[in-house]
């Protein structure tokens, strides 16, 4: 996952006078036997894996911008909204994927 952040002084279209960016790497297992569709992997990434890594990344600007002197800096919570009509397509995919796990999960109890 990459983020970037990047302040400036109000109103004014120039570089920024912060910029932070960071690359996180976040490693998952899936169940024996369980292959999900790349739409399905496309969902997952772009839902929990942003929502894992939320965290660290708000760590990480806080910590930075301590470490440079500035003002404490905190990034808001990483917020779900409900989606918009053209996300339900993805929404589906992302359901989909959480009953299969469900199912492969209770079929192994």
């Amino acid at each position: 996952m990459q983020f970037k952040f990047s302040a400036g002084e109000k109103g004014s279209a120039g570089k920024p006078l912060l910029a932070i960016a960071a690359t996180f790497i976040a490693e998952y297992e899936m169940a024996e036997g369980f292959n999900p569709s790349s739409e399905e992997l496309h969902a997952f990434v772009n839902a929990n894996a942003v929502f894992n890594c939320w965290p660290y990344w708000r760590e990480y600007v806080h910590s930075t911008a301590a470490r440079m002197n500035l003002p404490p800096l905190t990034l808001p919570f990483f917020r779900v909204r409900a989606p918009r009509p053209a996300k339900q397509k993805r929404l589906r995919a992302e359901t989909g994927l959480t009953k299969k796990l469900e199912q492969q999960n209770s079929s192994k109890e």
